[in-house]
């Protein structure tokens, strides 16, 4: 019987991972008793080498996120099998404590993911350990049964000999040859879609690989400009009917505790709208980033009050000031870019003000005119105010 996983987005994997097809029916990735939900076996050794393996009896689970624990002292970490059929992407911050976050997706069920380590010392106990604290399905609903904290048994398969340590930058150029010509593609004018991760105007296999990238703690949530996980990333639980409109009570990705997170969720659903499989949220247009078409030049001075329109680029010429008074207003949405050749700078002066009304999906943007943008590559916003100033 058909998974409803291989359904919804094989499609848009298999290229890349070497899958069965949308027609052929997927095999068990393990057989072992039928009770059992997840296996965790210490495995070795094999040339020296000792692996964690976590095998997922039920290939309903196409998604899952966790913490693998050992002994620091005992074992250093080497790096996942290139055999396996997951993309897992695992957080190595911690890893001189003994902890391993990662995050994993496999369209046709999750089978085995390997953690391999060399031995410190030969004869000392790894004390590996394994949380699952999110799991599941191709529909993109959580598995709980299969959450938990397991203690590594003995096993008695051969250690993976093909260990390596893959990034981020690994897995887009393993895949980079076999890209998903199928995602999603940015009409015109239809602004910035929810699941385009790497904001460039797609959905595919690389907004999956890096959301799963953040879910497992390799990289930062807000310290690359170049992707979007905050907003486009975001689309888990869906909350529909709205996609987070000024009046949607209840926005894409907020979850039952009022907050925002990004896991194996979000990349489930992308993985399904990257395949052209209908999502309430992935794939549909971010409100409120529609395409900007007009541009205008600020300069000199705003000597009377002024509403700046969230369809215009505005772009400072040299030092534009807001003085005599005057208010500027500046809505939800509208782009401010400083002119990099001249230094573009805004400036309000003493008793004028500035009025700035950003929202979550909307945020006012500052920024200059260079194609890369640096800091301190436009002049800034400097606001001048009546406090005294200590000169000691």
């Amino acid at each position: 019987m058909k998974t409803r996983s291989t359904e919804r987005w094989v499609a848009a994997l298999a290229v890349g991972l070497g899958l069965v097809g949308c027609g052929e029916e997927p095999t068990r990735p393990f057989t072992g008793p039928s009770s059992a939900r997840v296996v965790f076996e210490e495995l070795g050794s094999t040339d020296g080498m000792v692996a964690a393996a976590v095998r997922l009896l039920d290939p309903e689970v196409v998604g899952v996120q966790g913490v693998v624990r050992f002994d620091a002292t005992a074992a250093r970490y080497s790096g996942q099998s290139l055999a396996d059929r997951a993309i897992m992407l695992v957080g190595e911050s911690e890893r001189r404590e003994g902890v391993l976050r990662f995050a994993a997706i496999d369209p046709v069920g999750l089978g085995s993911l390997h953690f391999v380590f060399a031995p410190i010392q030969a004869g000392r106990d790894f004390r590996l350990t394994l949380e699952i604290t999110r799991a599941g399905n191709g529909w993109g609903l959580p598995l709980r049964k299969y959450l938990g904290r397991f203690q590594a048994a003995k096993g008695t398969a051969p250690v993976p000999t093909d260990a390596a340590r893959l990034t981020l930058a690994d897995w887009n150029r393993r895949f980079e040859s076999a890209a998903n010509d199928r995602g999603l593609q940015l009409l015109p004018g239809q602004g910035t879609l929810y699941g385009d991760v790497n904001l460039n105007g797609a959905v595919n296999l690389f907004d999956v690989i890096a959301i799963l990238n953040i879910a497992a703690g390799a990289q930062p949530l807000l310290t690359d400009v170049s992707r979007d996980a905050v907003i486009a990333g975001d689309v888990a639980p869906a909350n529909a009917p709205g996609l987070g409109e000024f009046d949607d009570p209840i926005p894409p990705g907020l979850d039952a505790s009022g907050n925002h997170m990004i896991d194996v969720f979000d990349g489930i659903a992308i993985g399904n709208a990257a395949a052209g499989v209908p999502e309430p949220v992935a794939g549909h247009p971010v409100p409120g980033r529609g395409g900007v078409a007009n541009r205008a030049v600020l300069s000199g001075q705003i000597l009377a009050d002024r509403t700046l329109a969230r369809d215009t680029v505005y772009e400072l010429d040299g030092m534009v000031i807001v003085t005599n008074g005057a208010v500027l207003t500046v809505p939800a949405g509208t782009r401010i870019e400083g002119n990099t050749t001249t230094r573009g700078a805004l400036s309000v002066r003493r008793g004028s003000r500035i009025s700035v009304t950003g929202t979550r999906l909307e945020p006012v943007i500052m920024t200059c005119t260079a194609a890369t943008k640096t800091p301190g590559c436009w002049g800034g916003l400097q606001i001048n105010g009546a406090a005294p100033v200590n000169h000691s």
